[in-house]
């Protein structure tokens, strides 16, 4: 099992075979997320990344993605921080 974007819309557990299908889901999630265009376009590049297959690279995709959407929608301050450590620990 590889960790990657469910089809149900989150990050969870997915068999190695689907990581690519799985890739362009979360291209789409991010593409269509509230987000501000720049984050929009990194958190796809990433998405991408984790799309190669590499059990590490969709790790680290998932933590990038995450600390982006955190710092994008979490105001600064000390509950941001703890969002972003979570991100990093998760990895």
């Amino acid at each position: 099992m590889r960790r990657g974007w469910s089809s149900s819309g989150g990050w969870g557990n997915t068999p190695a075979a689907s990581v690519a299908p799985e890739s362009r889901q979360c291209v789409q999630n991010a593409e269509s997320a509230p987000l501000s265009r720049q984050v929009k376009s990194e958190l796809v590049k990433i998405c991408r990344e984790a799309g190669k297959g590499n059990e590490q690279a969709v790790r680290n995709a998932t933590s990038r993605v995450c600390q982006k959407i955190v710092e994008e929608t979490v105001p600064a301050g000390v509950g941001r921080e703890e969002a972003v450590r979570g991100c990093v620990e998760a990895r």
